[in-house]
């Protein structure tokens, strides 16, 4: 497969409207730099996985080929993404048990930039774990053992452990004498992983409730992640979230447009695809985009344990660039790193599940670039324009022909649902042929992401 190709539906526009109008400035974004405030709330385990040849039968004794142990947990996975690229905060909540176990994973998750104060410490020794038996011969097919022998965050621990963040402005917000609603918020996003949905449930219902009585409900993104095998219940928390991430659906289109109608009016339906790509439907503006899955060049893209430490851009160009070296990949039809597999023959190493985690901390990422939180994505109402006879809701596409989006400061380095797919597509291509997420931002940035990447720094 070759690089990532990206598929548009358009929006149905009414007719006799033009494609594009003019925007007027309130139902923008602001112009200037965003900063990313983050906050991640799930689980943290470490996975070990076995690889063997044949699955071992019972009371057998066999030799593994390969022991790996990796930190999971896609709340975590996520922020480890979002924390490398410049001017971002992460935020993570998550039970972590004592000994030496959790000292040495809190001070891995601080070492790579996400905040680990609002984790719940446990007394019990040890972390949770899950034990993967990985069979070469049997197509790969993985036994997952887990064990968990802390209890998960309650609904008014959540709501205990972030109250520190939420009010850590109090101060000087009443010093400043001006309503609430005129100023900002001390977080921009909330993305939840989905298990425990009844917690969950009522988490982001907390969450919806304290942000309206602020005034902050529309600056602030909650997002949630369903669509994990086994948690039973989860379509109750897609009416809750502003953006929804689901996984591994064989028709995406189809999905994401049956689900659409149980969806808030302003959300955004975001959908990884695993090695087939991914999709994005916005239910205000009734945009759909599909893209297929990026294929790195191994030559480009080596796996280095490097991070993104500053704003500092290393490259000279910007999307153009970009968009060249995508057409040159898809002429030369460069395909992806291979490994010989026990009969001889030349198998990809692909690790699905973490390119999940990558699509949504990329996808995240790249909604924060002057895209969201903002109208129309937003629960706060949004006028309508007039168009001839007919009212649309303003959509972000609405750029008006004769502006230079890269020139004028209100347009500049804003970013398109199409762009922010293409990035996350891109950044899960490239995770999916890792063994960690280390790097990634270096190597967006090697390949002309910087406009976008520094941002604001």
């Amino acid at each position: 497969m070759s690089g990532a190709k990206l598929r548009k539906d358009p929006p149905d526009t009414p007719t006799g409207s033009p494609r594009r109008g003019s925007p007027s400035p309130e139902n923008l974004p602001s112009p200037g730099p965003r900063p990313l405030r983050i906050l991640a709330s799930g689980v943290i385990f470490l996975n070990h996985t076995i690889t063997v040849k044949d699955f071992p039968g019972q009371g057998s004794n066999t030799r593994a080929q390969a022991v790996v142990r990796l930190r999971g947990g896609a709340a975590s996975a996520c922020l480890s993404v979002v924390a490398q690229f410049a001017d971002t905060r992460s935020w993570l909540v998550a039970p972590i048990g004592g000994g030496s176990e959790g000292a040495a994973l809190r001070v891995e998750l601080e070492r790579e930039g996400i905040n680990t104060q609002l984790c719940a410490r446990r007394e019990s020794d040890g972390v949770p774990k899950a034990f993967v038996i990985k069979c070469l011969v049997d197509n790969n097919t993985q036994t997952i053992i887990n064990h968990n022998p802390i209890p998960d965050i309650t609904h008014e621990e959540f709501f205990r452990l972030i109250g520190p963040l939420l009010y850590s402005n109090q101060a000087a917000q009443e010093a400043s004498g001006l309503p609430l609603s005129m100023q900002p918020p001390p977080i921009d996003w909330i993305h939840f992983e989905g298990r425990t949905v009844p917690t969950t449930k009522e988490n982001l219902t907390g969450l919806d409730g304290w942000l309206r009585e602020k005034e902050w409900r529309h600056k602030v993104v909650l997002s949630v992640e369903v669509g994990k095998p086994g948690r039973q219940g989860e379509e109750a928390l897609v009416p809750l979230a502003d953006v929804v991430f689901f996984s591994s659906f064989t028709s995406p289109r189809a999905f994401l447009l049956s689900i659409r109608s149980k969806v808030p009016h302003h959300a955004l339906l975001v959908c990884s695809w695993g090695k087939e790509g991914g999709a994005i439907l916005s239910v205000p503006t009734r945009e759909y985009f599909q893209s297929s899955a990026f294929v790195p060049d191994p030559a480009e893209d080596r796996d280095r344990d490097v991070t993104l430490s500053s704003g500092v851009p290393i490259l000279k160009d910007t999307r153009e660039f970009w968009d060249e070296e995508r057409k040159r990949q898809w002429a030369l039809g460069i395909g992806s790193p291979t490994t010989t597999g026990p009969e001889g023959e030349e198998e990809e190493e692909i690790d699905e599940a973490a390119s999940d985690d990558a699509f949504f901390g990329g996808m995240i990422f790249a909604l924060s670039r002057r895209i969201l939180p903002g109208p129309p994505y937003s629960p706060k109402v949004t006028p309508t324009i007039q168009r001839g006879a007919s009212h649309r809701t303003l959509s972000p596409y609405d750029i008006p022909s004769n502006v230079n989006r890269n020139a004028s400061p209100l347009y500049e380095g804003r970013w398109r649902l199409d762009e922010c797919l293409r990035f996350a597509t891109e950044l899960a291509g490239r995770r999916m042929r890792r063994r960690t997420d280390q790097g990634l931002a270096m190597a967006m940035e090697r390949v002309g992401m910087e406009d976008v990447i520094n941002y604001g720094s």
